[in-house]
């Protein structure tokens, strides 16, 4: 699988954000599951309500002190609803479905 490396902001701070690529060979629903997660790094939200966290006063003061030293990494933990295709589980049984 291959990547993609896109720029978003975050709270005014510019991000490098690795994202998978959607595979033309994949399941319809691995497929769907990539589009959302791509979505909602990119846009903030995914179809289902979920939205991407910001970080707070602090996680943001650090952010720009490591992006000023060049680099950064930040984790992003996002509640998508359990029927969405973008939901861990069902993203990673799609995935699994894919690789046999």
């Amino acid at each position: 699988m291959s990547v993609d490396l896109v720029e978003i902001d975050v709270a005014g701070v510019p991000i490098l954000v690795v994202l998978p690529t959607i595979p033309e060979d994949g399941p319809e629903r691995l497929r769907e599951g990539i589009a959302r997660r791509r979505l909602v790094m990119i846009n903030g939200r995914c179809p289902c309500g979920a939205e991407r966290t910001l970080p707070n006063r602090a996680q943001r003061r650090a952010m720009r002190r490591d992006v000023a030293r060049g680099s950064a990494v930040w984790q992003v933990t996002v509640g998508h609803e359990v029927d969405c295709p973008a939901n861990d589980h069902l993203v990673l049984a799609a995935l699994k479905e894919w690789r046999r």
